[in-house]
């Protein structure tokens, strides 16, 4: 029964993509008028950027995007360049420095979940210092080439 409720639930997903996308609706991000949870879906969203515990995530099926918050509040959602648009504009609105010192970027295993790290990520941010990056990535959904994208895109991106 779960897994047949997830297979509908995707599959209303890709038509509701599809239909904004036929509509012209993508022209513009959808920021949301007070931030929202998500529906969870861990398997199903890969991050993309990090600036502090904001993080921009990319659906393995859809390909659109979402601006979360450290609490998974959904702030926006759309392309890419759309929802960094948001976090540009929410980092001048609190007057958010640029990142500083030592970063450690953990992953968690396969069929697993970001959460699954939370434990290590506290003890090397509270005892060492660090600047922790929590990735999460859809590891049921995407090719080994395709996360090694996404990591890449992380690091590349991790301002100062």
């Amino acid at each position: 029964m779960r897994r047949l409720l997830t297979i509908a639930a995707l599959t209303l997903l890709r038509l509701a993509t599809t239909l904004s996308r036929l509509s012209g609706e993508d022209e513009q991000a959808r920021p949301a008028q007070s931030p929202t949870p998500t529906w969870g879906g861990k398997q199903f969203w890969s991050d993309e950027l990090f600036f502090y515990q904001w993080r921009i995530q990319r659906n393995a099926l859809s390909g659109h995007c979402r601006l979360l918050d450290e609490n998974d509040r959904r702030y926006a959602w759309g392309t890419y360049d759309q929802c960094q648009a948001v976090l540009e504009r929410i980092k001048r609105q609190q007057h958010l420095p640029r990142m500083r010192g030592k970063a450690v970027v953990v992953l968690h295993g396969l069929v697993r979940s970001r959460s699954a790290m939370d434990p290590l990520c506290r003890y090397l941010g509270e005892r060492g210092g660090y600047q922790v990056f929590n990735l999460s990535y859809a590891s049921t959904q995407c090719k080994i080439a395709d996360h090694a994208r996404s990591l890449r895109h992380v690091i590349n991106h991790l301002d100062g």
